[in-house]
Order: C-alpha cells, then structure tokens, then sequence
C-alpha cells in the first residue's frame, strides 16, 4: 500500500538540506563580492564582469531566500 501523507522525519532532513544550502550560497556571495572588491581589477572587462555578477548574485540572494522559506 503506498504511504499517503507527508513523511515528517524527511521533511525535516529537507530543510536541513535547504538551510545548509541556503547558507553556503550565501557565503558564495559574501566571498566572491569581497574579492571583486578587492581585485583591483579595472577596464571594460572588469565592468562587463562587475554587470554580470551582479544579476548573478540577485539571482543566489533569491534563491537562498527561496531555500530559507521553504
């Protein structure tokens, strides 16, 4: 017979899961935004890097939110 319902102990390791990962992708952010800042990197590709990783990283705050919330 197949289990209805949700299974509470998994759920729980769910979001465990989701939690560490929410975390490290927030370190991700910290990390990499550091060491752009501290690169001393500049020019077009540079700005061009800059403009990228800045849609990357709304994109790892949303999805660490997401993860948190979940």
């Amino acid at each position: 017979m197949a289990l209805v319902g949700m299974d509470a102990q998994e759920v729980r390791r769910l979001a465990l899961a989701m939690g560490e990962s929410a975390e490290q992708l927030n370190l991700i952010e910290r990390d990499m935004t550091a060491l752009l800042a501290h690169a001393g990197w500049r020019g077009p590709d540079a700005d061009r890097f800059e403009h990228t990783w800045k849609h990357c990283r709304t994109l790892l705050m949303h999805s660490s939110t997401v993860f948190n919330e979940a």
